[in-house]
């Protein structure tokens, strides 16, 4: 906690110092970003009374994303982690999987069947279809109800083009290739429009080679967990890379040690979409939108590549598709300035084939296949009022049916989950901005949420029956936001949020990374408290944020050992899937945790010239468990009191060179995070997460509470790009990631990143 009050009293100090100077400059101010998503309104990200990251077109292009979670990298707030090359699960403030919220367009991507850790979902939003992505760091179930506890992200859309009187079409041709796996893109896509109607219609193909990580020490051997070190630190070299007296013997990976070459973490995926937009009045739009993304078999790597539990798990497929229609109008009755609704169908589909070790492939070769189809509704009004309250209101409902099946061995309609399983929220939000005086912004908000789950658990356990769970939660969030002179902005947040029980928590069974999930009819929702401050700055030559919060959770669900919740006297469901993995752990899930989490975020421009801009981005996050199965943690056993994959230190750190008015540019920058060895008992357990047991008596501590030999080596990676326009249309960028070949990994990944890759891009409209 003093290290955290360090830091801040250091961003503080260094922030103050620098406003002074930046005040003396006389270069014009560029226009700040619009964001919708943290007050369901336009408001600028400056004036917006919390912590926002708006990721606009033209970083989108010189990112060059491959995938869309390549697109969250270098913001403050967020980490990224890949269970294998065709999943993705971004991180804020620690939270991820049904802890975050996406959205795309306004319309919900969570489900009911959202697991709690990483999971593959966000990478389902084809990068290319997103012309921008706004992230909400904290909690805000006051707007969007529940699973909102880590923050939202929300891509948006391009917009289709209209050109006035006469036709006017703009065909685009586009593709990237990475060097290091031969991974590529190509895509199409045209934009028209004439008078009041524009439409886009686009296509994607993405073919991902097998990752090539960098060099380095990374053995993969069948073998509980993965390896990974730097070539300075043997500590957690396999033992089979040892001798007696405990030095490296080979640096060979030994064939009959090695996984097969059929296990790959290369994947292809198509993606389309096509939006009409029309204008009936001035007052009036509307807009009807589908988008549909289809990846097939991606291989579970960390799973198989342990060679003890499997031998094949693949999605195949992973499908979305969605489908929208919006309407808005301005002024469509007294006191409301601007209405939207929105009538949303979203269809996910998810194949799943698994195969364990020394299973016969014939007679144990299971699929299952689920389908979540939602149905989602919102209203959306503006009002001003009296002068002095800016108030954003509304209802937002979804409702989702699983069709859920077991195609092998033996059919049965139950895949992931019982079959024909539903879920049901509707949320209704009230959130007013009042001018309470001079530079002080006052903003108060009030959800009330009911949600409800029925599922049929008798398919399984006549002794349960037909399930249903509901309940209504409310929660509500004050802020202010004070202009201390001009440029500066400090705020202060208080909010609370929560998590209501999902198909997944109650009915799901699945493969975790430490054993099998069996269904949990018995959980409460999770309960969040989050406490911020913060300043922005945004001078002529100098600008960013920085911000700190405390967030508390509690009823935190946790997974336990089935037989500590039921003692001896198993339910059938429970025995059944003990009797289907017998060499697995069977684990349900309790409310039992608390937990704190701490954290500093900054971001910082600085303008020595007009064409050279010298950027930084630093997260600190500190997770610690005040509550363990109703007990404080033990301090003699430090893996009590972590949080589940608590992200490292990490920051970025560049110069960009851009002359202005000229179309060419230059970008160089380190990007790097610090060793991660405060680890949980599930991080231990975690084959992702690099050491030599799963077994958490036999991990070293320090006297810190710090595994010795376990946990994800600290790195540093130099990158560098650039980039050209020619005659507005056609837009070149070359990068070199990881210059100097570095071997690493995001912790909590299953597989390594990419070693020294050149990558280029090429788009052009006509």
């Amino acid at each position: 906690m003093n290290r955290t009050r360090s830091a801040i009293a250091c961003c503080v100090m260094a922030w103050t110092v620098v406003a002074a100077w930046a005040e003396e400059a006389r270069a014009p101010a560029e226009l700040d970003e619009i964001i919708v998503t943290a007050t369901r309104s336009e408001m600028t990200s400056y004036d917006t009374p919390g912590s926002t990251n708006v990721i606009t077109p033209t970083e989108l292009a010189r990112r060059m994303p491959i995938g869309a979670i390549d697109a969250l990298y270098d913001e403050p707030g967020v980490m990224t982690q890949r269970t294998t090359n065709g999943q993705g699960s971004p991180f804020i403030r620690g939270f991820t999987g049904y802890h975050t919220m996406v959205l795309v367009d306004g319309v919900r991507l969570n489900n009911s069947t959202f697991r709690s850790g990483p999971n593959q979902y966000f990478n389902t939003l084809n990068v290319d279809d997103v012309a921008r992505i706004e992230v909400v760091r904290g909690p805000h179930s006051v707007l969007y109800g529940s699973s909102a506890l880590g923050g939202v992200i929300h891509a948006r859309s391009p917009e289709p083009a209209r050109q006035g009187a006469d036709l006017v079409l703009r065909p685009r041709l586009f593709g990237r290739f990475g060097s290091r796996a031969g991974d590529a893109v190509a895509g199409f896509s045209l934009d028209g429009g004439r008078d009041e109607v524009g439409f886009r219609v686009s296509m994607t193909r993405k073919d991902l080679g097998p990752v090539q990580p960098g060099k380095g020490l990374d053995v993969h051997v069948k073998g509980r967990k993965f390896f990974l070190t730097s070539d300075e630190d043997e500590r957690v070299l396999p033992r089979a890379y040892r001798t007696r007296t405990g030095t490296v013997a080979s640096s060979r990976v030994y064939d009959e040690e090695s996984i097969s070459d059929d296990v790959s973490t290369s994947y292809r995926e198509n993606a389309g979409s096509a939006a009409l937009t029309w204008m009936p009045s001035d007052r009036s739009s509307v807009r009807l939108a589908y988008q549909g993304v289809r990846q097939e078999v991606s291989s579970r790597w960390d799973k198989v590549a342990s060679g003890e539990e499997f031998e094949r798990l693949e999605y195949d497929p992973q499908e979305r598709h969605l489908m929208y229609g919006s309407y808005s109008v301005t002024a469509p009755a007294t006191g409301v300035d601007r209405l939207t609704a929105t009538l949303s169908f979203h269809r996910q589909i998810e194949g799943q084939t698994q195969l364990k070790v020394d299973a016969d492939p014939v007679s144990n070769l299971s699929r299952t296949e689920d389908t979540v189809s939602t149905v989602g509704g919102s209203l959306v009004g503006e009002s001003h009022a009296g002068g002095r309250h800016d108030l954003t209101y509304g209802v937002d409902a979804y409702a989702d049916s699983v069709a859920s099946q077991r195609v092998l061995p033996t059919p049965r309609p139950w895949g992931r989950y019982p079959h024909g399983s539903s879920a049901f929220d509707v949320s209704a939000f009230v959130q007013d901005e009042i001018s309470a005086g001079g530079a002080l912004t006052v903003s108060l908000g009030a959800n009330a949420t009911y949600y409800r789950v029925t599922s049929d658990l008798s398919l399984e356990d006549p002794a349960f029956g037909a399930l249903e769970k509901d309940g209504l939660s409310a929660t509500g969030a004050a802020a202010l936001a004070y202009e201390a002179s001009d440029g500066l902005k400090l705020h202060a947040a208080i909010g609370t949020g929560f998590r209501a029980p999902t198909i997944d928590d109650l009915t799901g069974v699945q493969v975790t990374n430490q054993g099998i999930q069996a269904p949990s009819p018995d959980v409460d929702p999770e309960r969040s408290l989050n406490i911020e401050v913060g300043l922005k700055v945004r001078k002529p030559r100098f600008g960013g944020s920085v911000s700190a919060f405390n967030t508390f959770l509690t009823d935190q669900m946790v997974s336990r050992d089935a037989s500590e919740v039921y003692g001896a006297d198993l339910p059938t469901f429970a025995r059944s899937v003990q009797a289907a993995y017998p060499d697995l752990d069977i684990n349900v899930l309790d409310n039992l945790d608390e937990m704190v989490i701490r954290g500093v975020e900054a971001d910082i421009h600085v303008n020595p010239t007009p064409a050279v801009t010298v950027y930084g981005v630093g997260t600190l996050l500190r997770g610690e468990v005040l509550t363990l199965d109703g007990r404080d943690p033990d301090p003699n056993k430090p893996w009590e009191a972590r949080m589940r994959r608590e992200p490292p230190p990490n920051a970025t750190l560049g110069v960009r060179w851009e002359p202005t008015n000229a179309p060419y540019w230059a970008d160089v920058f380190a990007r790097g995070a610090a060793k991660q060895n405060r680890l949980s008992n599930g991080d231990i357990r975690d084959p992702r997460i690099p050491g030599l047991t799963r077994d958490r008596d036999e991990v070293t501590f320090d006297e810190n509470g710090a595994a010795v030999d376990a946990g994800t080596p600290g790195w540093v990676t130099l990158n560098a790009r650039v980039g050209t326009t020619f005659r507005g249309a056609s837009r070149v960028t070359l990068a070199v990631e990881n210059l100097f070949d570095r071997r690493y990994r995001w912790h909590g990944s299953g597989v390594d990143a990419p070693g020294r890759n050149l990558v280029v891009s090429v788009d052009h409209v006509f």
